[in-house]
């Protein structure tokens, strides 16, 4: 069993495991925000702005998915990107994670 983080209180409810701290959360920087339009640019330039799974066009208020994993190395760089349409992305959400649908070999 993980000890509990120092300034933390847990709760057990319907057999999730919550976290409660006092503390105050931390703002994303501005900078990120930044970083992650110019991506979105680049990947819609580098798909032709069609989405990367259905191939219906798309604009820049598509949605961005990781293929890698939280914590793997290089995963917020343009190549390990992908941009889905509205459609995609609720399918993506619903069947957890792009990579399980890649995996299956695609939509096309």
């Amino acid at each position: 069993m993980n000890p509990v983080p120092q300034n933390y209180r847990v709760f057990n409810f319907f057999g999730w495991r919550i976290y409660i701290t006092r503390h105050r959360l931390h703002k994303r920087s501005a900078g990120r925000s930044k970083k992650r339009h110019l991506c979105k640019s680049e990947r819609l330039r580098i798909a032709d702005y069609n989405c990367e799974m259905c191939g219906a066009p798309i604009d820049i208020r598509c949605s961005l998915h990781h293929l890698l994993p939280v914590g793997a190395p290089e995963r917020n760089t343009v190549h390990y990107y992908r941009v889905v349409c509205p459609v995609c992305s609720e399918r993506i959400q619903h069947a957890g994670g792009i990579r399980h649908i890649l995996e299956k070999g695609g939509d096309k």
